[in-house]
């Protein structure tokens, strides 16, 4: 399996586990949910972050190469 399919199965896998623990935790509190800012930044830039991350120390990697 090539390095940018299991970044993407990666990234695809966190996405899933968030959606399942929010949906999760609405069952669990039914009342309305409480935005805090450092979550929407978290959801908001989170994953380009991760993206970011794996293309600088991945990428330069495989170009010394």
């Amino acid at each position: 399996m090539s390095l940018k399919t299991s970044l993407i199965l990666l990234i695809w896998g966190i996405a899933l586990l968030t959606s399942f623990a929010f949906r999760f935790w609405g069952f669990i509190h039914p009342d309305s949910f409480l935005i805090r800012p450092w979550l929407i930044f978290l959801l908001l830039f989170g994953p380009s972050f991760v993206i970011a991350f794996g293309i600088f120390v991945f990428g330069f990697r495989e170009a010394d190469n």
